[in-house]
């Protein structure tokens, strides 16, 4: 199976399931009006590929980003403990360690303030941020707008979900994504994740 087919699947899984009984014009996607098109060709100079926005997965506007780009605060995928501790500090609360037979390893969930980090053999194995702290390499951060987060690194794939509003963006590996959900076309949530299925 395709990485971004495994991470489709996941996601619509997560936040909402699919729905193909119903087409998903740029029009019928919240936030992705004519008016935020507009304000992207203007302020990037590149105009969204005819028929793409909104649409889901296209050869012309699905674009693969490095480790090196998918960070929040300098931590990415697979980051050791340690590190994420001298970043985020100690966890307000910690699940005891559990084996997880789809990571493959011992598992377990670290919780801050408006700040989950799931850690997986004592490495990064997602994130979910809310906090405005938090900052990509691109200087995109919680509360940055939707035409930011796409000047920033292009249309994105908007995955399957009707009831989140997100764009995706997938590393070079196997399916691990950046997952930048909106609500009203700002940023509330940024996300670090991989489809272990």
């Amino acid at each position: 199976m395709r990485p971004w087919i495994a991470a489709s699947i996941f996601v619509a899984s997560i936040t909402g399931g699919c729905s193909r009984d119903r087409p998903r014009s740029a029009e019928g996607v919240p936030g992705d009006s004519a008016t935020v098109r507009t304000q992207v060709q203007q302020t990037s100079g590149v105009a969204p590929q005819p028929g793409t926005a909104g649409t889901g997965f296209s050869d012309t506007s699905f674009r693969h980003l490095t480790a090196d780009q998918m960070l929040v605060n300098e931590i990415g995928l697979d980051t050791p403990e340690a590190r994420v501790l001298e970043v985020f500090g100690q966890p307000l609360a910690r699940s005891r360690p559990a084996f997880v037979e789809l990571v493959d390893d011992t598992v377990s969930e670290w919780k801050y303030r408006d700040l989950t980090i799931g850690i997986a053999g004592h490495r990064l194995y997602e994130l979910d941020c809310r906090r405005p702290d938090c900052v990509t390499p691109a200087g995109i951060r919680v509360g940055s707008s939707r035409v930011a987060v796409i000047n920033a690194y292009g249309p994105g794939f908007t995955g399957y979900a009707t009831q989140t509003d997100i764009l995706m963006y997938f590393q070079n590996r196997v399916a691990c994504w950046y997952g930048f959900v909106f609500l009203n076309d700002v940023l509330s949530r940024i996300q670090l994740r991989c489809d272990y299925s």
